[in-house]
């Protein structure tokens, strides 16, 4: 069953400047990722079984890569019994932990 998903403000700002980062190279790839993100965003929604823990960051709080071509970045989010909250959305290769 499909949930609404909602943006935290750090996962909106996160988007933000990560697509105007591909832009300054390439727009038409910061389009890709950004409806990559989307795309990942409604599936985590739809499907209760995707995302998964992570050792340091807090125990609600589960993670999942984006889909192609966007799968440089980590997704996370909570969920709760109405909605799925996207927290935050960092490239793979940060130091999560410390930044969530």
């Amino acid at each position: 069953m499909s949930k609404p998903y909602s943006l935290a403000p750090r996962a909106r700002k996160d988007i933000r400047e990560l697509l105007n980062f591909i832009s300054l190279n390439n727009a038409s790839a910061a389009e890709r990722v950004k409806d990559a993100l989307l795309r990942t965003f409604e599936l985590v929604s739809r499907n209760e079984s995707l995302g998964r823990p992570y050792a340091g960051l807090p125990d609600n709080i589960l993670l999942l890569r984006a889909l192609a071509p966007a799968k440089s970045y980590v997704i996370f989010f909570r969920r709760s019994s109405n909605t799925t909250r996207i927290v935050a959305v960092l490239h793979g290769s940060r130091d999560w932990a410390n930044l969530i």
